[in-house]
């Protein structure tokens, strides 16, 4: 024991003014030191492995614990670290200077008792420790639903880029082959994902290069394809690098063959965003515009005649208060849900140092194609608006009045 320990009665780190008082198991093969007020327990690391038959090493207070705001050690008179006992989800209370522990009233019955439960074993995916089921790391501290979610999106990524390279290499369409039109595409799509691509240029430097995409769509039949930014000159060059959000932009979505469906002509516009949709054959499929609102990011869909037919209601300028939670954009048509845009929030780094996005969309399936295509665009235009400038030397306005 450290020389700094308090010698004699001491007090409940629960209650502050409460004195414990030793307790001695049934079988006096060990003692603890009780609260009478609260009924919690001090326990010291070699009774702590007697009562619950585990080895000494589980008591000890593993390093990403988080110091108590709340409590200190009764012997040392410094703070306890919290962190759930190996192998259950139960939170106790450390020392990890003479290793005693604090347990709450009931809490040493309930380990027990989890440890008694079998549990089917799982191994960390970052650090190979085998533990029982749960949803954090005991050693590391992990979360292995994100280690997961990260794995299936590089998953899918690889996959799409594996069916486009395919495509390319086989590509021959023949003479009475023609290439697939909007209705045959979104008629029965009920979902759709867009990852945005990033290379590696843009992601160690501020150079920004054309927007790429892989798209997928679900439903009745499944498609994946690429939306590319289209402009290539010296003057769409600059306008990327120094405009950034704001600069016109043509984006040109291709099926799994390579044969162009539609484009999306972007125009310059500092907060009133514009996106045109017109299909293979040049005839206009509708339009897209940003509505002034004080406090969202709000959108109006427009037909071929000019007639507003749907909305996006945006997320509240607040949301990008807490940039750790997803961003939901709820599409709406006389006045009722139809699907809604998700764009996923990518962790710190990815969020902090690029502007590469994923977004998940579902839409009411009995929609006509072309709303459903003029929503998918949607999400092309709320990307710029909203997500482009993490990087961007151009003044992120959108971000600002959102």
């Amino acid at each position: 024991m450290p020389s700094s320990l308090t010698p004699g009665p001491v007090n409940c780190p629960r209650c502050v003014e409460t004195a414990l008082s030793t307790v001695q198991s049934r079988t006096g093969t060990y003692h603890a030191e009780a609260c009478p007020r609260c009924r919690g327990l001090w326990l010291d690391a070699s009774a702590l492995s007697r009562v619950l038959k585990t080895s000494p090493d589980l008591a000890t207070v593993p390093a990403h614990a988080f110091k108590s705001l709340e409590s200190e050690c009764p012997r040392c008179r410094v703070g306890l670290f919290e962190y759930c006992f190996p192998g259950t989800s139960i939170l106790i209370d450390g020392c990890r200077q003479c290793f005693g522990v604090w347990l709450d009233r009931n809490e040493w019955s309930q380990i027990r008792a989890s440890l008694r439960t079998v549990a089917p074993a799982i191994t960390c995916p970052k650090c190979t420790t085998a533990q029982a089921a749960a949803t954090a790391c005991v050693n590391c501290g992990v979360v292995f639903e994100k280690v997961r979610q990260r794995r299936e999106d590089e998953a899918w990524m690889a996959e799409a880029r594996a069916r486009e390279a395919r495509a390319r290499d086989s590509m021959e369409v023949s003479a009475g082959q023609h290439p697939q039109t909007i209705e045959q595409i979104f008629s029965g799509a009920t979902s759709f994902r867009i990852v945005q691509r990033k290379e590696w240029l843009e992601i160690l430097s501020p150079f920004e290069l054309r927007n790429r995409y892989d798209v997928s769509l679900t439903g009745s039949t499944h498609l994946a394809g690429i939306v590319e930014e289209q402009s290539s000159s010296w003057f769409n060059m600059l306008g990327r690098q120094f405009l950034g959000a704001w600069r016109p932009a043509t984006l040109l979505f291709r099926d799994d063959r390579q044969n162009p469906v539609f484009r999306m002509n972007k125009y310059l516009r500092l907060y009133f965003h514009e996106m045109d949709v017109v299909d293979a054959d040049g005839r206009q499929v509708g339009a897209i515009r940003r509505r002034f609102h004080l406090w969202r990011a709000d959108y109006d869909i427009f037909d071929a005649a000019g007639t507003r037919v749907m909305a996006i209601q945006g997320p509240a300028f607040f949301a990008s208060l807490l940039p750790f939670l997803d961003r939901v954009f709820l599409f709406r048509k006389q006045g009722h849900e139809v699907g809604s845009l998700r764009k996923r929030w990518r962790g710190v780094l990815g969020e902090t140092f690029t502007d590469a996005d994923t977004f998940d969309s579902t839409i009411d399936g009995s929609l006509p194609a072309r709303d459903k295509t003029l929503l998918f665009g949607a999400a092309f235009l709320i990307d710029f608006g909203n997500f482009e400038s993490n990087e961007s030397s151009a003044p992120p306005i959108g971000n600002i009045l959102d």
